[in-house]
């Protein structure tokens, strides 16, 4: 039986049943299972392994590692912009909003204003106060090509580092 985090099961300690032998206690145990929460959200697995592939690619290709991180994250990025975009390509401010539905399912609570989205949080928070550019760099490369993807020239991405949020803001571009 599952009881919230943990493990339970039930048992007789004292041998004793029948009448008068009363409920069987709960032993509880640590569950096995791997369980975080985060609020606001974080995906700091998700930029280790970003990291881990980009230092691999690195050490395989004689790249600069900051190379192979924008490569890696642009790769995801563009993999993200095609499962967004598989159902019809959006323009200008459509587009923003297809952009801004996946940022959120990834923790970056995009916030959007007249066609200006501003994303409240860093997934990488923690990793971002100490290695920014690591990390605002990672994340440029990521949204622009999830960006492309969607739609060229739709979406405008750029750096714009603010305390308390991600680093990369976003505008719809007029339609041509």
């Amino acid at each position: 039986m599952r009881d919230g985090l943990i493990d339970t099961e039930f048992a007789r300690l004292s041998g004793r049943t029948g009448p008068g032998a009363g409920r069987p206690s709960k032993l509880y145990r640590r569950s096995g299972d791997d369980i975080a929460v985060s609020l606001p959200e974080r995906e700091n697995q998700f930029a280790a392994a970003l990291m881990a592939d980009a230092i691999s690619d690195s050490a395989r290709t004689g790249a600069p590692v900051m190379e192979s991180l924008a490569r890696m994250a642009a790769t995801h990025g563009r993999a993200l912009g095609i499962a967004a975009g598989s159902a019809g390509a959006p323009a200008g401010a459509a587009a923003l909003d297809v952009v801004c539905e996946v940022l959120a399912e990834h923790g970056f609570e995009p916030r959007v204003d007249a066609g200006q989205a501003v994303l409240a949080n860093c997934p990488f928070h923690a990793l971002a106060t100490t290695h920014t550019a690591l990390v605002c760099g990672m994340n440029l490369a990521l949204i622009d090509a999830m960006v492309d993807e969607v739609e060229p020239g739709a979406v405008e991405c750029r750096l714009d580092p603010s305390p308390g949020r991600c680093c990369v803001t976003l505008s719809a571009l007029p339609e041509r």
